[in-house]
């Protein structure tokens, strides 16, 4: 876990693009996969983002560009900790967001593949019948970030690359696996 020191950036992401967003539900369908991809951002943050997943899970979340946040920071002496999250589903049924933490960060202009101690995918929310309040879906496990690109530091600096999991709910039987392809206008600190 990225310890408390971490400084972390909070890095807002507004992308004009009429993407649609969501994914189409995937009961009992293994093969299953979505994308939503921009293939023309303008927004200064993000150059490209896109979330792909196959398995056996039943698709509650929704994600859209234009309403998508980048969270977080990573420090090659402290981790890495970032959340790419859909601002608008936040206490509604269609949350999205994907977390990554890892003690292990890639350092200023470092590229590569790293271990990723916690993936974490909030795939919508359901209403706990013994509670009766509306809980997160989440799909937990490790992976791997791989960044292909790396230059400069912090919000003048860019990052691109892939981060990929094998993820499972710990009381349902679904389990998914993930691709989450960046290319953002951020980077590491040294």
């Amino acid at each position: 876990m990225v310890r408390n020191s971490l400084v972390f950036f909070t890095l807002f992401l507004v992308i004009a693009c009429g993407a649609d967003g969501g994914g189409d539900a995937a009961v009992d369908d293994p093969t299953h996969s979505a994308s939503n991809r921009s293939p023309t951002v303008t927004n200064s943050m993000f150059n490209d983002f896109s979330f792909d997943y196959s398995g056996n899970v039943e698709i509650l979340s929704e994600w859209a560009h234009e309403s998508m946040t980048l969270t977080g920071g990573c420090r090659s002496d402290e981790g890495i900790g970032l959340m790419f999250q859909d601002n608008s589903g936040i206490g509604r049924s269609s949350w999205f967001m994907v977390s990554a933490e890892s003690k292990v960060s890639p350092g200023s202009g470092k590229t590569g593949t790293f271990p990723v101690e916690k993936v974490q995918w909030f795939n919508g929310q359901r209403k706990d019948p013994e509670m009766g309040m509306m809980l997160p879906t989440v799909l937990e496990g490790s992976g791997t970030l791989t960044v292909t690109e790396h230059r400069g530091r912090g919000m003048a600096g860019r990052m691109a690359g892939t981060l990929e999991a094998d993820l499972a709910h710990k009381d349902r039987d679904e389990n998914a696996s993930i691709e989450l392809h960046f290319d953002i206008n951020y980077a590491c600190a040294g």
